[in-house]
C-alpha cells in the first residue's frame, strides 16, 4: 500500500462518491449547466473540512517530513477547494444573481 495514503486525512464522502453535487466533481470539466447556488455552501464546507483535516494529519509529529507525505497530500486537498472555488468565482463574476451572490459572500 502507498505510504502517503495511510499519512492524509481521509477524502470526504462527497468527494470520493459519485455525487450530485457538480462542484465536486474532479472528472472533468466543471459542470456549469447543473450548478446550483444552493450547493456551494456545502461543498466548500466539506472540502475546507478535508483540507483542514489534511493539514492536521500532515503537521502531526509522527509524519515524516517528506515531498510524498507532506506536500502531495496537502496539495491535493488545497486544489480541489481551489478548484470548487474558482468555479463559484467564476459565475460570480459572469452570472451574477441574488442566490449566488448570498452563496458567494457567506
Amino acid at each position: 500500500m502507498d505510504e502517503r495514503l495511510t499519512m492524509q486525512a481521509p477524502a470526504p464522502a462527497a468527494v470520493t462518491a459519485v455525487t450530485a453535487n457538480p462542484l465536486l466533481d474532479f472528472s472533468g470539466l466543471p459542470r456549469f449547466a447543473e450548478f446550483d447556488p444552493a450547493l456551494v455552501t456545502p461543498a466548500i464546507d466539506d472540502l475546507l473540512a478535508h483540507a483542514r483535516a489534511t493539514l492536521a494529519a500532515v503537521t502531526d509529529l509522527a509524519t515524516p517530513t517528506t515531498w510524498d507525505a507532506f506536500v502531495e497530500p496537502l496539495e491535493d486537498a488545497t486544489e480541489r477547494l481551489g478548484r470548487a472555488w474558482g468555479v463559484v468565482g467564476h459565475l460570480n463574476g459572469v452570472a451574477d444573481t441574488p442566490p449566488l451572490r448570498e452563496a458567494y459572500n457567506a
